[in-house]
C-alpha cells in the first residue's frame, strides 16, 4: 500500500471515529426534546386532575405590584419578579394554570441543562438516570409546579455549572465571567443560594493554589459579575425620582435586613413586635421556664436571634448542633427524596464516586457542609435547605445504579437493560410517594377559597382596611389594605381590656378569618368594625383551553 493510500485510509478512520462520536452525542441528546415534553406532562397531571394548582405563589403578586408601581418589592426573589413580569403579556395574573405551566417549563429547562452538566462529567447513561431521578424526586416535582423561585434559580445555577465545565479548560477568565453572571442570576432568583459563595471561594483557591494569585483575580471577576447580575433586577428601584445619589447606591448594597428571619417566627405579628414586645418576651420566658430540656430546644434559635434568651458561644454551638440534627430526617422522608428506598442506591453511588473521583466527592460534600454550617451555626436557621443541594443525591443514586448494574450484570442482559429495570422500580416508588404528597397538599389547599375571596374583597369600599390572623393568601388577587393581627395578640389584649388599641392604630374597618369567639370580642370592643363572612366555595375559574384539557385527562 502506498503512502498516499495509507494516509487516505488513516484520514477516513479518523473521520469515522469523529462522526461516530458526534452521532453518539446527538443520539443521546436528541431524546431530551420528547423527554422534556413528557416530564412536564407528568408534573402537570395532579394539577390537571384537580383542575387547579394546590398553591398560589406570592411571586405572582410581587410581579403584579411591579407592573403597577415599577418597583421590585420581593427583594429575595427579584429576578423571579422580573421573569414573571416579562411573561405577563401572554399570561393573565389570575391564570394560575398558566403560571404553573410556566414554572414547570423553567424546571424542565433546568433539567435539560442539568443533563448536559452530568453528560460532560459522567456520560449519557449517568446523565439520563440522574435527570429522571431528579425530575421525580418529590421535593423537585412539587417545586416544579409551585412557582416558588427555585425553578428559575435552578436554570441559572445549572447554566453556571455548565459554563464553568465547558469554558474553564479553554479560558479561565471568560469562564469566571460567564459562570459568575449566571450565579448572580441564581441568587437574584432565590437568596437561599447565597450560602454557596463561601465554599466556592475556598474550593477554588484550594484547587488552584499553585496559581493562587491569578485564581484570586478570577474569583474577584466571578464575584463582581455575580453581584452585577444579582443587582440588575433592582435597577428600577434606583431610578425613582426624588432620590439622592447615596440613596440610589444604597439600593444595590446588600442589606442584612433582607436576610434576617421575620419577627413573626417568634412574635404573633408586627404589632406585637413593635408595641408589645416586652410583654411577649416575659410571656415567652414564663412558658419556656416550665419546659423540659428537650422542649426548650424547640424555638431556641428564634429566642436567641431576638435576644429573648441570652446565649454565649457554647449555647450557640449546642443550638447549632440541635438544628443540624433536626434537618437530618428530611434526607430520608417521602416528602423530599421519596423515602429511604432511594438510599439503597445513593450509598453505593457515594462509595463509587469516592473510588473513582474523590476530588469531585469532596467538592460536593464540602458545598453541603459549608451551607449547613452557615445556616445552623452562624444564622441559626431551622428550616431545612435540602432543596438547594438535593440534586447531588440524584448523582449519587445514578452512580449507584450503574455500579450495582455492573456488579450484577448477567451474560444475557446488557448493562443498559439492567439500569433501565432498576430505574423503572425507583420511578414507581417515587411516583407513589408523590401521589401521597399531592393528596395531602390538595387536602390542605386554600386556592378555591382564595378565588372566592377575590369577589368578596372587590365589593369592599375603597377605604376598607382588613385585619386578619395570618390569612395573607386570601388577598393575593386583591389590593385591599390589610394587616395581620394574629390570634395570640387578640387574646393577649382581650384579657387586659386593650383589644381596641391595634384596631384604632391601623384604622381597621373589617375583620376576616377569626373564629366566632374572637370575632364577637372584636365586634364588641371596636365599634364600627364589620365582619367579612367566609364565602361559599364555587371552584376556580378556568379558560376554555384548560377545560378542554381537563376533559381529555379526566
Amino acid at each position: 500500500m502506498s503512502v498516499s493510500a495509507r494516509k487516505d485510509n488513516s484520514n477516513t478512520q479518523v473521520s469515522n471515529i469523529l462522526y461516530s462520536h458526534i452521532m453518539r452525542k446527538f443520539h443521546s441528546s436528541v431524546w431530551l426534546i420528547p423527554f422534556s415534553v413528557f416530564i412536564v406532562f407528568i408534573w402537570m397531571i395532579p394539577i390537571l386532575l384537580a383542575g387547579y394548582p394546590f398553591w398560589i405563589s406570592a411571586c405572582i403578586k410581587n410581579a403584579r405590584d411591579f407592573t403597577d408601581t415599577g418597583l421590585v418589592t420581593g427583594i429575595s426573589s427579584s429576578m423571579s419578579t422580573i421573569i414573571l413580569w416579562l411573561f405577563h403579556p401572554v399570561i393573565d395574573w389570575s391564570n394560575i394554570m398558566g403560571w404553573t405551566l410556566l414554572s414547570a417549563g423553567f424546571m424542565m429547562t433546568a433539567l435539560v441543562v442539568w443533563w448536559w452538566c452530568i453528560f460532560k462529567i459522567f456520560g449519557a447513561r449517568v446523565a439520563w438516570i440522574s435527570t429522571i431521578i431528579f425530575a421525580l424526586m418529590p421535593m423537585y416535582w412539587v417545586e416544579a409546579v409551585r412557582l416558588g423561585g427555585y425553578s428559575f434559580a435552578f436554570v441559572f445555577l445549572f447554566l453556571s455549572f455548565l459554563s464553568f465545565i465547558l469554558l474553564f479548560p479553554r479560558n479561565k477568565i471568560f469562564s469566571s465571567v460567564i459562570s459568575g453572571i449566571f450565579f448572580g442570576a441564581t441568587i437574584a432568583s432565590n437568596h437561599a443560594f447565597l450560602t454557596f459563595i463561601i465554599w466556592i471561594v475556598i474550593a477554588y483557591l484550594w484547587m488552584q493554589r499553585k496559581r493562587w494569585k491569578v485564581a484570586l483575580l478570577e474569583l474577584v471577576l466571578f464575584l463582581g459579575f455575580a453581584y452585577a447580575a444579582y443587582a440588575s433586577p433592582l435597577i428600577p428601584n434606583a431610578l425613582q425620582t426624588d432620590m439622592t445619589p447615596l440613596d440610589r447606591v444604597a439600593i444595590f448594597l446588600p442589606s442584612t435586613k433582607e436576610h434576617m428571619t421575620g419577627n413573626t417566627h417568634l412574635y404573633p405579628d408586627s404589632y406585637a413586635y413593635e408595641f408589645l414586645r416586652d410583654d411577649f418576651d416575659e410571656v415567652i420566658k414564663d412558658q419556656v421556664a416550665d419546659l423540659s430540656f428537650l422542649e426548650k430546644q424547640q424555638g431556641q434559635n428564634f429566642r436567641i436571634m431576638f435576644g429573648v434568651e441570652e446565649a454565649g458561644i457554647i449555647k450557640k454551638v449546642l443550638n447549632g448542633f440541635w438544628l443540624l440534627v433536626n434537618v437530618l430526617p428530611p434526607l430520608v422522608l417521602s416528602e423530599t427524596v421519596g423515602g429511604i428506598f432511594l438510599w439503597l442506591f445513593i450509598l453505593p453511588g457515594i462509595f463509587f464516586l469516592y473510588r473513582e473521583n474523590k476530588k469531585l466527592l469532596i467538592l460536593i460534600f464540602g458545598l453541603w457542609v459549608a451551607m449547613e454550617f452557615q445556616l445552623r451555626f452562624i444564622l441559626h436557621y431551622g428550616r431545612d435547605h435540602l432543596m438547594d443541594v438535593g440534586w447531588a443525591l440524584s448523582i449519587f443514586a445514578a452512580l449507584g445504579i450503574v455500579s450495582i448494574s455492573k456488579a450484577l450484570k448477567p451474560k444475557k442482559l446488557s448493562l443498559n437493560v439492567i439500569c433501565i429495570l432498576m430505574l423503572i422500580v425507583i420511578s414507581i416508588q417515587l411516583v407513589q410517594a408523590n401521589r401521597k404528597i399531592f393528596a395531602l397538599l390538595y387536602y390542605k389547599s386554600e386556592v378555591p377559597l382564595t378565588f372566592a375571596m377575590k369577589d368578596v374583597l372587590d365589593e369592599l369600599p375603597e377605604n376598607a382596611f382588613v385585619a386578619h390572623p395570618r390569612k395573607e393568601n386570601m388577598f393575593l388577587f386583591s389590593d385591599t389594605d390589610r394587616v395581620v393581627l394574629h390570634n395570640p395578640t387578640i387574646d393577649f389584649l382581650a384579657e387586659r381590656g386593650r383589644l381596641k388599641e391595634p384596631f384604632d392604630y391601623y384604622g381597621v374597618t373589617h375583620i376576616f378569618g377569626y373564629n366566632k369567639t374572637r370575632s364577637d370580642q372584636i365586634l364588641k370592643a371596636v365599634k364600627g368594625v364589620e365582619l367579612i363572612e367566609e364565602p361559599e366555595i364555587e371552584g376556580v375559574p378556568l379558560t376554555p383551553l384548560v377545560r378542554l384539557i381537563l376533559h381529555v385527562v379526566r
